[in-house]
């Protein structure tokens, strides 16, 4: 899997069933893209709970990302209160570091 691609990519881990939403963040403003990010992860929720309801939906990000935006206080509580389920990524190495539901 191509994780420095943007895309929406379906898997399990474990016995659970899921699909991931992979963001790259390459845009002029973090803050932006991760507008943009939430907005097409909410869609994708939406869809996948009408279509494919046994299946949990995440967005993927670079691990520097993660700890540089999607953990800074002006994006926690607007992920809290969406309820997004996160990844973060080493996209050198091709390999998921944390997981967050």
């Amino acid at each position: 899997m191509d994780l420095g691609a943007e895309r929406l990519v379906a898997a399990e881990r474990n016995q659970e069933k899921i699909a991931v939403e992979i963001k790259s963040f390459h845009g002029a403003s973090d803050v932006r893209d991760l507008e943009m990010a939430l907005g097409q992860y909410v869609f994708y929720r939406s869809l996948l709970a009408r279509f494919e309801p046994g299946r949990k939906l995440f967005l993927a990000v670079p691990y520097s990302i993660f700890v540089s935006t999607l953990d800074e206080p002006i994006a926690r509580p607007v992920l809290e209160d969406l309820a997004v389920a996160c990844l973060a990524f080493d996209p050198r190495q091709e390999v998921i570091v944390t997981w967050t539901t």
